[in-house]
């Protein structure tokens, strides 16, 4: 089940958990096995699968050499660990709704929102901030 509809470009939720995270797509779709690196890439495809039409198969490709069981264990893990992890819950939920408001504001090509959703975004980031 998708949360939302239309769907997002792969690019576009590549594009939010890389800005939120400061982090540079290449590092993020690497084959390191470094913890940090492995939960955001984790995010990633789990928020690749969901606001996306894109199967598992194609998530793991894009732009990197993951097959569809990678993804398969990266949602099982986010959705794990956002039952169990109040923090883990929270980061996901802010990006989360980056990427609704990025939906909308596409969806509704409203100019007179940018200024909203820069402010939003940048709350966000703050939130972010603080709690880390």
């Amino acid at each position: 089940m998708k949360l939302i509809e239309p769907a997002l470009k792969i690019q576009t939720v590549l594009d939010a958990v890389c800005t939120y995270y400061n982090i540079d797509e290449k590092t993020l779709l690497s084959k390191t096995r470094k913890k940090e690196i492995i939960e955001k890439r984790q995010q990633f495809h789990y928020f690749a699968y969901k606001f996306t039409d894109a199967t598992q198969d194609k998530v793991g490709k894009y732009k990197s050499e993951f097959d569809h069981a990678t993804v398969i264990h990266s949602i099982r893990t986010v959705e794990n660990l956002r039952f169990t992890e109040k923090l883990y819950n929270a980061t996901l939920t802010a990006i989360e709704q980056k990427l609704m408001l990025q939906n909308y504001l596409a969806s509704n090509s409203s100019t007179t929102m940018t200024g909203e959703f820069a402010k939003f975004t940048n709350d966000l980031d703050v939130v972010y901030t603080i709690v880390n």
